[in-house]
């Protein structure tokens, strides 16, 4: 069997089968999905509070030894990246 030139193209032109549709994770009752999981919870709780100390201990050292760079240029990415992690953790229910 030959390859198509373009195998991309192959995904998009792909109609679902039969046992496809009858897939058991498409009947699956949202009220019977799994609460989450109570120790990524505690640890989310924990990576958020190194954030903020970390986030204070950036600002002090920046002031301190006086840095040639805002402490917010370390500050924002950690908080957005952290925030973005989050929300894609808490938002796959």
């Amino acid at each position: 069997m030959a390859l198509p030139k373009n195998p991309g193209l192959v995904l998009l032109r792909h109609h679902p089968t039969a046992t496809a549709m009858t897939s058991p994770h498409l009947n699956q009752n949202p009220q019977e999905a799994p609460l989450r999981n109570a120790r990524v919870d505690h640890w989310l709780i924990i990576g958020w509070i190194a954030i903020g100390l970390k986030c204070v201990a950036v600002w002090w050292i920046c002031r301190h030894y006086q840095v040639p760079v805002h402490p917010l240029w370390v500050i924002v990415p950690t908080v957005l990246m952290a925030a973005l992690g989050t929300m894609i953790y808490l938002r796959k229910r």
